[in-house]
């Protein structure tokens, strides 16, 4: 009688062990897919106001960068401690890099510094990528 408690008891516990590691697994992904798809859908923004003026392109992508902030937070409340914290770490640093050029580009391009903003545009791509494969690694 006691073994087969301790059996019911331990088969209880794999369940509930296995059953945490996939929830957070799960997430984790979905965070992932959440990361690159709101990287993704700021490319663009500042080639449309650069060719337009339009300060409505700068909006949408304030938009899109306040979900990837979101999503940066979501997977830092999920990792503690571990080699994908420190992933995180690197992906929100390099954001923030790409960002601050991404915030010059838009200020050179405000006061009409065309081929200025247009020089620093084309050297801020490979930051951009390299988030993307930063962002692609977390998964």
């Amino acid at each position: 009688m006691f073994g087969a408690l301790v059996t019911v008891w331990y088969t209880w516990r794999i369940q509930a062990t296995l059953g945490r590691l996939i929830d957070r697994n799960f997430a984790a992904l979905e965070i992932a897919r959440g990361l690159e798809l709101a990287l993704v859908n700021q490319k663009g923004f500042v080639s449309y106001y650069f060719m337009d003026g339009d300060e409505r392109w700068l909006k949408k992508l304030g938009k899109h960068r306040r979900v990837f902030e979101q999503k940066i937070e979501a997977a830092r409340s999920l990792e503690k401690n571990t080699a994908l914290a420190r992933l995180v770490d690197e992906i929100e640093a390099q954001y923030a890099s790409y960002v601050h050029l991404k915030d010059r580009i838009i200020r050179l391009y405000r006061a009409g510094e065309k081929t200025e903003g247009r020089r620093l545009h084309e050297q801020v791509r490979p930051y951009f990528f390299k988030i993307l494969l930063l962002c692609r690694a977390y998964t």
